[in-house]
């Protein structure tokens, strides 16, 4: 992010949310990825600063965390949980980079590359107690680093096996968290509320298929899953053509 952008780019979702706010269901999608595009860029941006200063995680990890963190605004801005436009620009941006930091933190500490001692005096308030955090070096093995690979690219390789409209539904749900009403009234996708619930139900069913016979297990997905997918949807996906239609 550029110094204006960083400026701007808070009023710019305290206006969507409003608007978000203030529309009816069939026209809130549009508004809603517009929130998670703004949330999105500035959580990385966040992110990045904060692994600057308390240590740095993986491209992969960094994607998944960011997605994940994006996805969880934007639920809550839709919900109603969290109303960006009742605070200043100022008071979002902290917010926002609260998120982020706390998001990094959590996955240090998962990392097991973080801990949280003892209580150490805050040089501006001698009163307050700050965490002091000590960071240790768990890096990922190279055989990990080669398993995840393998599970991604797997992955990536069973998506694209999916028509078209299936990768959509399937990457609104997971990225946007968009219900399934919402998602059957999305331009990309146009279809009755029940034909998302069976599309999601068979996707899901397809990878599992897909993956067991690679020989991988779908219950938890490693780090990099989200931010490969991201990353196959936004760029390789926009390109193809396809099948807009189940067969």
């Amino acid at each position: 992010m550029h110094s204006d952008s960083r400026l701007k780019w808070p009023q710019r979702l305290a206006d969507i949310s409003q608007a978000l706010a203030n529309s009816p269901r069939k026209h809130r999608n549009h508004l809603l990825e517009q929130i998670w595009g703004l949330l999105h860029t500035a959580l990385s941006h966040y992110a990045h600063l904060h692994a600057s200063r308390m240590g740095s995680i993986d491209p992969d990890t960094h994607a998944d965390l960011v997605s994940q963190k994006a996805s969880d605004l934007m639920r809550r801005a839709d919900t109603g949980e969290w109303r960006p436009f009742l605070d200043a620009p100022g008071r979002i941006a902290a917010f926002v980079s609260t998120t982020a930091r706390n998001g990094l933190v959590d996955e240090l500490r998962r990392q097991g590359r973080v801990d949280l001692v003892e209580f150490a005096e805050s040089s501006d308030d001698p009163d307050k107690k700050v965490p002091t955090m000590v960071l240790t070096d768990t890096s990922p093995s190279p055989q990990q680093t080669v398993e995840r690979s393998e599970f991604v690219d797997g992955l990536i390789e069973c998506f694209r096996g999916l028509k078209r409209r299936s990768r959509t539904i399937l990457f609104f749900r997971l990225f946007y968290d968009m219900n399934s009403r919402s998602i059957a009234d999305h331009p990309e996708v146009n279809c009755s509320a029940n034909t998302v619930d069976v599309a999601l139900l068979r996707a899901r069913e397809k990878l599992s298929a897909c993956m067991a016979d690679k020989g991988f297990e779908t219950k938890e997905l490693p780090q990099g899953t989200f931010g490969a997918l991201w990353r196959e949807f936004r760029v390789n996906f926009a390109q193809d053509p396809g099948s807009d239609h189940e067969s």
